[in-house]
């Protein structure tokens, strides 16, 4: 599109513009595109839940549960509605009012670009599982046959089969759920904090113990830091099998000249973290888990990211967060629709839930300060041709 190449944007407000419109490969091949017309609603709503940040004397307010941006629903800005025809009325008056609107919303507001790309971001994330929620098929009885083992005689035959093709269905889909919101998570935190995601191809931090040069992955490297973004620990095997990997990040970071900084965005059992917590220790890293990770955030990122980060990431996953009954669930489905009933507790008292005691302040081990390894800077390797 002409207005992606508009000279009113520096050249790195036209990379995140384009970075901000697409997800993925093409359309039918799974990606997500955003048109000009979605994105000048995002940028109307964003720019009017920032400013309401902000009080009479500049001071950012108390942040609420809940957005503009998430009462709307995801078809406000393409279906007809307030949100969409403004857009539409706008850009029918000038074709580059997305370029237009986002110069001005940059000059008014400091890191306003971040806070857009952030926001496309959630948008396409969120678009994306939408149409994977559509579309997921529902397992073949074949598949998971194995497991009547386990229930037959105890399900009546005539629903276990139904039950079990369903039930992975639902596990499924919370797979991709939580795929996508590690996704999700790793480039608006980056954004929030203002660094960069970095593949193991442009990464500088070296895995030590390998040969040939091999670099890790990074979530986040902001200067001479290095973060590792997590929602939650667990003790589920899978993390059991690559917590050696987890565990040597802080090293490889340290070794490559970088200070490692984990992020644990939910407060969780002390006995599961205490391993990366030395390791992090051990390493001259930091370790921040629940609200102690919220104040690390806020303390290092600019005050709109942080406004950002407490309206569109922090608000939802507390919202939903707390001491909540589990009510009944009505689950009424066939292979061409698919609906929920959840209905009002039932009379019955419910168990009390387990309230978690609050973490005992950390003391790091005593234990002898490892030698510092004094490592060369990372540059791009030179190619023969280079060096001559």
């Amino acid at each position: 599109m002409a207005q992606r190449r508009d000279r009113r944007l520096s050249p790195q407000q036209g990379k995140m513009l384009t970075r901000a419109s697409k997800l993925g490969g093409p359309v039918d091949l799974g990606g997500v595109r955003l048109s000009d017309l979605e994105m000048v609603g995002l940028l109307q709503v964003l720019k009017t839940d920032l400013e309401k940040s902000y009080d009479q004397n500049g001071r950012l307010e108390k942040p609420s549960s809940s957005t503009g941006y998430f009462s709307m629903g995801l078809d406000a800005f393409t279906d007809p509605g307030a949100v969409r025809d403004v857009a539409e009325a706008l850009l029918r008056e000038d074709r580059s009012y997305l370029v237009t609107a986002l110069v001005q919303a940059c000059e008014e507001i400091p890191d306003f670009m971040s806070a857009f790309e952030a926001l496309c971001e959630i948008h396409k994330r969120r678009l994306k599982f939408r149409r994977i929620v559509a579309e997921q098929r529902i397992p073949e009885i074949e598949d998971i046959s194995p497991r009547a083992i386990l229930e037959w005689g105890i399900v009546p035959g005539q629903e276990l089969e139904s039950f079990m093709r369903w039930r992975k269905w639902f596990y499924d889909i919370d797979n991709r759920a939580a795929q996508e919101t590690g996704y999700m998570l790793t480039k608006v935190m980056s954004l929030v904090l203002g660094g960069q995601y970095h593949s193991a191809k442009t990464s500088p931090i070296r895995r030590m113990g390998y040969t040939g040069g091999t670099h890790r992955s990074v979530d986040c490297i902001a200067g001479r830091t290095a973060y590792d973004f997590k929602a939650r620990m667990t003790d589920a095997p899978s993390r059991r099998a690559r917590l050696e990997d987890e565990l040597a990040f802080a090293r490889d970071c340290f070794t490559s000249g970088f200070k490692p900084i984990l992020l644990v965005l939910k407060e969780d059992d002390p006995e599961l973290s205490q391993e990366m917590i030395e390791a992090y220790a051990m390493y001259d890293g930091e370790s921040h888990f629940g609200d102690a990770a919220w104040r690390h955030i806020r303390e290092v990122a600019s005050p709109t990211m942080r406004r950002f980060a407490d309206l569109y990431v922090r608000g939802p996953m507390e919202a939903v967060d707390g001491d909540h009954q589990l009510h009944p669930m009505t689950v009424d489905m066939n292979p061409e629709r698919f609906g929920l009933i959840v209905s009002p507790p039932l009379t019955a008292e419910a168990p009390e839930p387990k309230r978690k005691q609050p973490r005992a302040p950390y003391e790091p081990p005593k234990r002898a300060k490892p030698q510092k390894i004094v490592m060369p800077r990372w540059e791009p390797k030179q190619t023969d041709k280079q060096k001559k």
